[in-house]
């Protein structure tokens, strides 16, 4: 027994010794709202809760405060659940009518027998080795320029020709998924309130730690993250912490000089990290 801060803590240090991702929140409950529609909010309504985080669903908000054993109606005790009905347990009778025969269909999909079967699958196969033909004739006249050490079938030449191609396409490809899929963490955790302003600078932040191997997780505050950052690559990415708590100003003091601040510290912090990944330069 006790208020709703006891059974929130314990549920969130039951949670945390799994290694569950939850947080701790305050707020207020204001109840069923009164008889002119509107919610009556005070200190008495002060209430704590917890939040899971759940992949794919983001934080998901559980309150295990038990109800108020006060506010239950004079002579009414609490009901037991009911149980479920007991599924239904299948009949193992097999003396049962025979079902009479269906008359045949007059449907051709229906009546669509083993022969018509393959004579469609003969059909299908050659249209598509004319159509091989086809290509590797198209294929052999637009790579006869090149040289005659490389194969002579005009598949493997195509594939040489294109493997860059197709290499450069699909890491486009991943970088901008990436992207995106770290945009779209930011603005969950921002929520609609933000600014495309503040939404795209901290996208920023966290396009840098990512190119160097730093990935914030879904569960951390930006806060956790610089210090998991700082604590795993040293002195070198101290210079986040001030643009963490730079971004915390922008997002919730709306101080507009944080913006030019945190993008001059911005600049600064990508370039130390450019100079001191770059390579050595060989002894003379």
């Amino acid at each position: 027994f006790g208020h709703c801060e006891y059974f929130a803590s314990g549920m969130l240090v039951l949670l945390r010794a799994l290694g569950i991702p939850c947080r701790m929140c305050a707020g207020f409950a204001a109840g069923k709202p009164e008889s002119n529609g509107v919610h009556k909010v005070d200190t008495s309504t002060a209430h704590a809760w917890v939040e899971v985080w759940f992949e794919n669903y983001g934080w998901v908000a559980f309150d295990p405060t038990p109800p108020d054993s006060s506010q239950a109606t004079p002579g009414q005790p609490d009901q037991p659940p009911q149980p479920e009905p007991e599924p239904p347990v299948p009949s193992t009778d097999n003396n049962k009518p025979d079902q009479p025969e269906q008359p045949e269909s007059g449907d051709w999909v229906s009546n669509f027998g083993r022969e018509d079967q393959q004579r469609a699958m003969d059909q299908v196969g050659n249209a598509l080795d004319a159509a091989a033909d086809s290509v590797g004739a198209f294929l052999d006249r637009v790579t006869a320029w090149m040289p005659s050490v490389l194969p002579r079938r005009p598949f493997v030449r195509a594939a040489v020709l294109a493997g860059p191609l197709l290499v450069g396409a699909l890491a486009a490809f991943v970088l901008r998924r990436k992207r995106a899929r770290l945009k779209r963490q930011v603005m969950a955790e921002m929520g609609d309130s933000a600014t495309p302003r503040q939404r795209g600078l901290y996208l920023q932040l966290l396009l840098t730690a990512a190119r160097y191997g730093y990935h914030k997780l879904p569960s951390e505050t930006p806060a956790e993250f610089a210090e998991r950052v700082i604590r795993k690559g040293g002195e070198r990415h101290l210079a986040l912490r001030n643009l963490t708590w730079l971004f915390y100003e922008l997002r919730y003091g709306a101080k507009l000089e944080a913006a030019e601040a945190f993008k001059r510290g911005m600049d600064d912090y990508a370039q130390q990290l450019r100079r001191d990944h770059e390579p050595e330069p060989a002894p003379s």
